[in-house]
């Protein structure tokens, strides 16, 4: 918001819909109360990423003046087609036909994954060492909330992490992951029984990426 009352001409906001101070839907309205004052010339396209589509999203999302959602993760082709229809020109977002997703490679889908990022080992190196290292302490706080029954955290943190697994391509801890944020009125030890699963599966994940970065089977993940 901050860097639109600078003046500079932008083709589009794409925003987050669940973020820390100001959410998505609060960053639209303000927007849009900026044009209607006139402060904000033109109406700017807002775009939404969300990790999941939850009962009554679509609906808020066309109140506070959002003119399209993309569910996470954003594949390439999905954001140039969403781009083209709203910003009226060609966008600059490299990518090629659709592809099926591979499951030859748990348990990472790498076809998802570069319809993401795109076919650079490095940016997929670097995404997926990004992913590791946030992820770890984020499933420990998420194990923390749920011993503490903190409902609003569990739920805030399954999602942030939701997103992260299905854009890093971890499929299976995305399911988990999904199913603990879907979980209210289960039982606390079956919470912990699927917090502990997603640590395993992540721990899966981050053998695959050693093992398969020192044998050359996938891509390496390096520091940044």
């Amino acid at each position: 918001l901050e860097q639109l009352r600078t003046g500079i001409s932008y083709a589009a906001l794409i925003t987050d819909l669940h973020m820390p101070r100001m959410d998505g839907y609060t960053l639209a309205a303000r927007q849009r109360q900026r044009e209607a004052s006139g402060e904000s010339r033109g109406r700017l396209p807002i775009i939404a990423l969300t990790a999941a589509t939850l009962q009554g999203e679509a609906q808020h999302c066309t109140e506070v003046g959002i003119d399209a959602c993309l569910v996470k993760p954003a594949l390439l082709h999905e954001l140039r087609q969403c781009l083209q229809q709203w910003c009226g020109r060609d966008s600059t977002v490299a990518t090629g036909a659709p592809r099926e997703r591979s499951v030859s490679e748990p348990p990472i889908d790498l076809a998802l994954l570069q319809e993401v990022v795109g076919d650079d080992p490095a940016a997929v190196a670097n995404l997926l060492q990004h992913f590791l290292n946030s992820t770890g302490p984020l499933l420990a706080t998420l194990k923390q909330a749920i011993e503490s029954d903190t409902a609003d955290a569990i739920r805030m943190l399954a999602h942030r992490l939701l997103g992260s697994a299905r854009t890093a391509g971890a499929t299976a801890l995305a399911d988990t992951l999904a199913r603990i944020e879907s979980s209210s009125g289960l039982p606390r030890g079956q919470l912990l029984e699927l917090a502990e699963l997603a640590l395993n599966q992540l721990a899966v994940v981050r053998e695959w990426a050693d093992r398969s970065g020192s044998d050359g089977a996938g891509p390496a993940v390096v520091d940044g």
